[in-house]
């Protein structure tokens, strides 16, 4: 079996961040804002005049309180077994760095902690697999099969394959060790998509 270095980001493709985000702000500012809202990378974009959105990433114990996406788990505990490099890259506001990578560390046991990268710059690194919902950290990139993790707020995101969820991004997955090309797997994404 083919053995592959996969990296994932935190925010928004292992954990369920935004929806920490808005229980918070919709809290404190009494607005109903969901997921749906979200149609840009930069919360502050979508924030009403007068109140910090962003505020909540630098409060303490922010993201312990996180919940991993549905089928992260499992998914990354298959990537595992199958000896695959795993690694996170993921940048946080300094108040949240040992949070963030005990989070890690808690729920994703199988990552090595030495694995777990703190950047900005996603663009330095490479590898065979990027998995990633922030569109900018996909263009330009080094690895050979960068992905979107589906969100609301990157269906602008063209030329990219999508994985729609953990169990698609684990099929995908499935083509890349059966030596299927980038264009390959785009081209049958695009014949699934007109059917």
């Amino acid at each position: 079996m083919k053995k592959l270095q996969i990296v994932f980001d935190v925010d928004g493709v292992l954990a369920d961040t935004q929806t920490e985000v808005l229980n918070r702000y919709n809290s404190e500012y009494g607005l109903q804002l969901s997921l749906e809202d979200i149609t840009c990378w930069d919360l502050t974009r979508i924030q009403k005049p007068g109140t910090d959105v962003i505020k909540y990433f630098t409060q303490p114990g922010f993201f312990a309180c996180l919940k991993p996406i549905k089928g992260s788990q499992e998914i990354v505990d298959c990537l595992a077994a199958a000896v695959d490099e795993l690694f996170v890259a993921t940048s946080s506001p300094i108040e949240g760095l040992a949070d963030k990578a005990l989070w890690v560390r808690k729920y994703f046991p199988q990552i090595p902690p030495e694995n777990i990268i703190l950047i900005t710059r996603k663009d330095m690194l490479l590898g065979d697999i990027i998995l990633d919902d922030a569109l900018h950290n996909l263009y330009p990139t080094n690895f050979r099969f960068p992905i979107v993790f589906d969100q609301p707020w990157n269906k602008s995101g063209k030329g990219l394959i999508r994985a729609y969820d953990w169990y698609h991004f684990f099929e995908i997955v499935q083509k890349i060790r059966e030596d299927y090309s980038y264009d390959k797997l785009l081209n049958k994404r695009n014949e699934n998509a007109t059917k």
